[in-house]
């Protein structure tokens, strides 16, 4: 294999690429899917589990079920689809093994790593990319259709950039570079856009259930998709009202709800750090008085 055969699948008609899947948790199976349905070969995915099986078998099905030395061996492209912990792991009990061929796409999809963590990949003569779409994944097979038109982050060597470019293309993506110095920030990004989202839910959903509200998630989702809506329309201007709409008054009735006998453990430390960084943020940007800010923070954590 070389860097000449597959740089020339890519454009070449279907089947172009054997790719093989490294994990099938709520990513893998999905960009396989995806690639499938651009004219790559998916020749085999890992599991570990008989939810990962099923999850495989659901969204690939008829895609045989191998093992990690089995992918490695028959794929011209391997994707590990994993956390970060778990990929640096992976990557290195691969090259101990001499599993990598040359030539080989190492590909990863984890926001927190560049290319230099599939270093031991590329000693080997492999080629190193990473592609993270930006996609809280469900792991079902809507998330296929869901790729369509989200944005990617690749990294590559510079002469396979182009390459990246095209796979995160065939997923459904619009790519764009992320340089390699910027990688934390982005992770960075990923994680504040994504996981206070799901702490938020968790914490409405405990406390809407507590006072008697039957089926929380369906009173939740139009609440909370139509608030994402709203953020993204105010770009950077996001968080600015619900700062302004902080008041020391506001904030003791947030405390007695927040620190209740009903209320879900660890909620009230959330609202005061979620508050405490719309404050510093809209004091900065000028969005409101720095003695509004003062006030606003005596009350957050007085006590």
């Amino acid at each position: 294999m070389s860097f000449g055969s597959l740089s020339s699948s890519l454009g070449s008609h279907a089947p172009r690429l054997g790719i093989g899947i490294i994990g099938a948790g709520r990513v893998g199976p999905v960009v396989a899917a995806a690639w499938r349905s651009a004219g790559h070969q998916i020749v085999g995915i890992s599991v570990t589990d008989e939810r990962s099986a099923d999850r495989a078998e659901a969204i690939l099905p008829g895609v045989p079920h191998m093992t990690t030395a089995d992918v490695l061996e028959r794929s011209e492209a391997v994707v590990f689809a994993l956390d970060a912990a778990t990929i640096q792991q992976e990557v290195a009990s691969a090259a101990a093994a001499h599993r990598f061929q040359m030539g080989q796409l190492v590909i990863h999809t984890s926001p927190a790593l560049g290319i230099d963590v599939l270093t031991p990949a590329a000693e080997a003569g492999a080629v190193p990319l990473a592609i993270h779409p930006l996609l809280r994944f469900t792991g079902t097979s809507m998330d296929v259709t869901a790729l369509n038109g989200a944005r990617a982050a690749v990294s590559a060597p510079k002469l396979m950039v182009p390459v990246a470019l095209a796979l995160a293309v065939e997923l459904g993506c619009e790519p764009f570079v992320l340089d390699e110095d910027d990688r934390d920030l982005y992770a960075a990004a990923v994680a504040v856009a994504t996981e206070p989202v799901s702490a938020s839910v968790a914490y409405a959903w405990d406390a809407l259930s507590s006072v008697g509200v039957e089926d929380p998630s369906a009173a939740l989702g139009p609440l909370v998709r139509s608030s994402v809506d709203a953020a993204i329309a105010s770009g950077s201007g996001a968080g600015a009202g619900f700062a302004r709409g902080l008041t020391p008054e506001a904030v003791e009735s947030a405390r007695r709800g927040w620190s209740g006998p009903d209320a879900p453990v660890g909620a009230h430390g959330f609202y005061v750090a979620m508050a405490t960084a719309a404050i510093t943020r809209a004091v900065g940007r000028g969005e409101i008085t720095d003695e509004h800010a003062v006030a606003v923070l005596d009350a957050l954590h007085r006590g």
